[in-house]
């Protein structure tokens, strides 16, 4: 099942194994509609979009993070939290929003697999906004779909 088809920052952040490294604008969309806030996000803000990320702080994120999943049977990742500083667009009623953005590490099915690392450091990112195709349950098989 999966997070259906998502809009994501992603970033250039190297060691991570188990995804993209990124952080989540919308998830658990249509195709269509991914690609629609896709094209309205980078109206506003361009593809290039850049954010910070606070090393300092991690937070332990369980299968029930996003608030319309059906199922509870995904993994345990580590995240930091990331300030994105680009526009949302206004009319965001009916998508999947986290609560806030996160670039999670490590995507792990057991929560005591995870093995997060802190650090006194706060880095400043740019990105690039893409479309992902997140349908798989398994995340190394999740890949950007925009050209």
């Amino acid at each position: 099942m999966g997070y259906g088809y998502g809009v994501w920052l992603v970033l250039p952040v190297k060691g991570v194994k188990t995804h993209i490294p990124h952080a989540t604008i919308a998830c658990n969309m249509s195709k269509e509609d991914a690609f629609k806030l896709y094209k309205e996000y980078i109206e506003l803000n361009g593809k290039n979009v850049r954010c910070t990320i606070d090393l300092s702080h991690n937070e332990i994120l369980g299968p029930d993070y996003y608030e319309k999943r059906d199922d509870n049977n995904l993994g345990w990742c580590w995240a930091y939290d990331v300030e994105i500083e680009g526009v949302t667009p206004s009319n965001l009623k009916n998508l999947d929003l986290p609560k806030s953005h996160h670039v999670t590490m490590q995507y792990e099915y057991e929560k005591e697999d995870l093995c997060p690392v802190k650090k006194e450091i706060v880095y400043s990112l740019v990105g690039k906004i893409e479309v992902a195709n997140i349908t798989s349950d398994i995340p190394n098989e999740w890949h950007i779909i925009t050209e």
